[in-house]
């Protein structure tokens, strides 16, 4: 894990959900009062693999870095590696194993 500046941060080329204005606003208040608790996985050239949200959050709060977990995808078995690792990282921003 490691703290990464904002501006480095790229979005993926392909977009999987709309972000909802509201909902980012409802994770901006939650960092706001735990703090960025949940890393972003990141992979190749900075690239958010999972938590666009939560960093257009951290953006909204005018943070600076924000914690991400890098991944070498290359490593993964290929084609479920990318599900499997957004399966585990709402797990852990749920509490569960």
């Amino acid at each position: 894990m490691e703290h990464v500046d904002l501006a480095e941060l790229r979005s993926a080329p392909r977009k999987v959900r709309k972000l909802d204005p509201v909902h980012i606003k409802e994770i901006a208040g939650a960092i706001s009062a735990l703090g960025f608790c949940v890393h972003a996985p990141i992979g190749k050239n900075n690239v958010v693999l999972d938590g666009v949200a939560r960093i257009e959050a951290a953006k909204l709060l005018d943070l600076s870095r924000v914690l991400c977990l890098r991944i070498d995808l290359s490593l993964l078995e290929p084609p479920c590696c990318l599900l499997r690792l957004v399966a585990e990282t709402r797990q852990a921003a749920v509490g569960h194993n």
